[in-house]
């Protein structure tokens, strides 16, 4: 399994440079590293989710969690977190969370700037949805032409 994160050590390591040891990340061109889970938060941080290579949890601040069987249920249409069965999983997946964060909370604390500045064009978003009928008309008009 691969991030994101794993682009800028192989693009540094195929330029013939060398990885910064504070950098995260791993070189792609390597064949024996192999990683139990891969990350991201969603909802502009309301949802912590480690993915491994058979399950995926998506751990929500307000809501209910899911937990998906991947290898069972690839469209992700049946939420087991509360199926007794895979409990040993999900608590795995939730230690797998605090190991990433670094926190023992399950969602960290995100700081979003609301006054920090922005690019004002209209197809970049704002922070609501006011920007939808706005971006959809860019795309017509830009976009689409013929």
């Amino acid at each position: 399994m691969v991030s994101n994160i794993d682009l800028a050590p192989t693009i540094l390591n195929t330029a013939g440079l060398k990885t910064p040891k504070t950098m995260s990340g791993h070189n792609l061109t390597d064949d024996s590293f192999d990683r139990e889970y891969v990350f991201a938060h969603a909802s502009f941080g309301n949802q912590a989710i480690p993915r491994s290579k058979q399950y995926k949890l998506i751990q929500k601040r307000n809501g209910k969690s899911l937990f998906f069987d991947l290898k069972t249920d690839p469209l992700e249409m049946t939420n087991l977190f509360d199926d007794k069965n895979y409990e040993d999983e999900i608590k795995s997946h939730l230690q797998a969370i605090i190991s990433w964060q670094g926190t023992e909370s399950l969602i960290a604390e995100n700081y979003l700037d609301n006054d920090a500045p922005t690019i004002d064009r209209p197809n970049v978003t704002k922070y609501n949805d006011s920007h939808r009928a706005s971006t959809i008309e860019y795309f017509r008009t830009k976009m689409l032409k013929k």
